[in-house]
């Protein structure tokens, strides 16, 4: 007769729950950041685009912020890596 244990210890099977999270959503103010941008290029108050959007005024004043900083950390078109960048690549 065969040892039930030794059949049984070279299963392969693991019995196991994985719990898959959602991906993280970007907040309100990041997805708008552009729009809110342009808008403002036009001259547009934070309170005008804020009944535009039909977002709040605070809103409207993240998103520029956002958007602000989202350019200021960009490189212009066309400028040569950053010498910490080119440390990396070495």
């Amino acid at each position: 007769m065969a040892d039930p244990i030794a059949t049984n210890s070279t299963s392969a099977e693991i019995r196991a729950r994985i719990k898959i999270l959602p991906a993280r959503q970007p907040y309100p103010y990041q997805r708008l950041a552009v729009k809110v941008a342009q808008l403002r290029a036009l001259g547009m108050t934070y309170r005008q685009i804020a009944d535009t959007l039909h977002i709040s005024e605070n809103t409207a004043m993240r998103a520029h912020q956002y958007h602000q900083r989202s350019l200021s950390a960009r490189p212009p078109p066309g400028s040569p890596p950053r010498a910490s960048q080119n440390k990396a690549r070495d």
